[in-house]
């Protein structure tokens, strides 16, 4: 049994496997630790205004939220709509599980254009997919229903798909499409959260 176990831990895929699913079921442990924050009732009672009452400008929400107004709130008030303070905090879990996934790709490219070596380029995904997925700092802001982690997780789907240019093996209508998703995901993460910019 021990052997079998030592042959699943040689693939890294199952390192990767257990990797995000150990870190996405820490985040999910006790997501109704307390009441919403400060932050977070506003962006639901924000999305609230807008799907709900039709009220498309609300205390002049354009002037004091990080963010644009008609993109996180009404994502995180329809997850409140189904689950509660629970829901809203769900979305943010996935977009850290996606996160930790695209660093993994990302760190991957990265390593494989410099060492030149799967292996290491494997090993230095690994290792840097823990380091994110055990992180405090994203732990924490991937449990809290505000713009931060999408609006990161659109910033780096950004980055990845700029740096994957940079492959040998593409072809120019790859590139191209690269482009045009990555200003699409920056964008994205620019309305999301302001701060991206």
């Amino acid at each position: 049994m021990f052997k079998r176990i030592i042959s699943y831990l040689k693939n890294r895929n199952t390192l990767l496997f257990v990797i995000i699913l150990g870190s996405t079921i820490l985040r999910l442990i006790n997501l109704d630790y307390n009441s919403p924050s400060n932050d977070e009732a506003i962006y639901v009672s924000v999305g609230h205004s807008i799907l709900y009452n039709w009220n498309w400008t609300v205390y002049n929400t354009a002037s004091w939220l990080g963010g644009h107004s008609y993109f996180y709130p009404i994502v995180t008030s329809l997850a409140y709509s189904i689950y509660g303070i629970v829901g809203s905090r769900l979305v943010n879990v996935i977009a850290g599980t996606i996160y930790l996934l695209i660093a993994y790709r990302l760190i991957k490219e990265v390593a494989l254009y410099i060492t030149k070596s799967k292996f290491k380029s494997d090993m230095s995904a690994l290792i840097g997919a823990t380091l994110v997925g055990f992180s405090s700092s994203l732990f924490y802001i991937s449990r809290l229903a505000t713009y931060d982690m999408v609006s990161y997780t659109l910033l780096l789907t950004s980055i990845y798909l700029l740096v994957d240019c940079f492959r040998r093996d593409i072809f120019k209508d790859a590139i191209a499409k690269n482009f045009f998703l990555a200003s699409i995901a920056f964008t994205s993460a620019f309305l999301f959260k302001y701060i991206v910019i």
